[in-house]
């Protein structure tokens, strides 16, 4: 009797000693059955809707101040039985570089069966120096909690706060997105981000990073629309245009005021893309600082060589591009020395430069001072429909 009574007692003991050892390892594996269960992340995408649009997008944006613009996570999984690749997100439609993505790609984040996925949203701001060259900085949004998978931008959220930016919410903004799926111990098991601040200075227009870029209608979003097809424009551009827009790239203002014009996306801020979008008016123009005139040379029927003048309204008209070996211009007005148009290109007429410097737009005299080479540039136009 009495053994059987040690017998039960050591049964019992045995009982707790199991159940306390179940207990205290159920939680890890649980974990551990997740993490074989939880899909691998391939990529992230910020995406954008804008109010009266059904479907939330990859591309650029050009909007003016005021728009409602809605921002949506996008994040490519692997399923890690099957090996098949899904997306997660909360947008209704969705485009991916142009392409709908069907629905029936698109699934549920499982939190039953997966580990708990978080999102971490950043904006990637471009900040001046203190020797004025632009730089990128990343921020991370600590007030868009980890699960925001979608995110209604406000006034505040639009405002460029990098150095020189102001108060103003317009300018160009960008936004990256990362995603990981972390441990309980703090490591983490997966993670995929759309882009960082090395992919822009790398390329300032890769598809990876969101832009947006907001404009008040009559400031520079007006004014850049304007360079085509207006005849001697008198404009004012703002100082923050220069910075706050196309400092990315010294071919950037052109193609910027481009986009705005016609709503595209252009292929990139680059030599190749302008070169691509304009063609060729005057090859080799030079312009001398003493006489104040610019020319372009021609062949005569003997083959021999003369200067002539470049004549405004054929040779060149507003909305033209001067492009030299590292920057190109935008030619907005044609001044002669006594500010009246004398219909040809020279010093005086007047320029915009994309790159931070005296408020625009400026006598082509002042860029020759500060080093707009004078020996030798080329006078391109865009061709009709040169975004197609």
């Amino acid at each position: 009797m009495r053994s059987n009574l040690v017998l039960i007692i050591v049964i019992v003991l045995l009982i707790a000693v199991i159940g306390v050892i179940v207990y205290l390892g159920a939680p890890n594996l649980r974990v551990e059955r997740m993490k074989k269960a939880t899909p691998r992340l391939v990529k992230t995408w910020v995406l954008s809707q804008l109010e009266g649009e059904d479907a939330a997008k990859t591309d650029m944006r050009v909007v003016p101040a005021g728009t409602k613009i809605t921002l949506y996570a996008l994040v490519k999984a692997e399923d890690p039985v099957t090996h098949q690749t899904f997306f997660v997100t909360k947008a209704p439609k969705v485009e991916l570089y142009g392409k709908p993505v069907p629905s029936e790609q698109i699934r549920d984040w499982d939190h039953e069966k997966w580990l708990p996925i978080s999102l971490f949203w950043y904006r990637i701001d471009a900040m001046e120096d203190e020797t004025g060259a632009l730089k990128f900085k990343s921020t991370y949004l600590a007030d868009w909690k980890n699960n925001v998978w979608v995110k209604t931008l406000t006034e505040e959220d639009l405002k460029p706060v990098g150095v020189p930016y102001h108060e103003e919410p317009y300018g160009r903004l960008f936004y990256s997105l990362e995603a990981r799926i972390p441990l309980p111990d703090g490591k983490t098991l997966y993670q995929a981000k759309s882009a960082g601040e090395e992919e822009l200075y790398e390329n300032p227009t890769t598809p990876s990073v969101k832009r947006i870029v907001v404009y008040p209608e009559g400031h520079y979003g007006d004014v850049a629309k304007g360079f085509y097809n207006v005849p001697y424009l008198k404009i004012d551009v703002p100082d923050e245009y220069i910075r706050h827009f196309v400092a990315l790239h010294p071919y950037a203002l052109p193609l910027a005021a481009y986009e705005l014009k016609h709503h595209v996306t252009v292929e990139g801020f680059t030599l190749e893309a302008l070169e691509k979008m304009t063609e060729r008016t005057v090859e080799a123009a030079s312009c001398d600082v003493e006489s104040g005139t610019c020319t372009k040379t021609v062949r005569t029927r003997r083959g021999l060589e003369k200067k002539e003048p470049i004549v405004f309204g054929s040779d060149v008209v507003p909305g033209d591009v001067l492009m030299a070996i590292d920057r190109a211009c935008l030619v907005v007005e044609d001044r002669g020395p006594d500010d009246q148009p004398n219909g040809e290109l020279d010093i005086a007429d007047l320029i915009i430069c994309g790159h931070p410097d005296d408020k625009p737009p400026y006598p082509m005299v002042q860029r020759l001072a500060s080093g707009f080479p004078v020996k030798s540039f080329d006078i391109r136009r865009f061709r009709p429909g040169g975004h197609e």
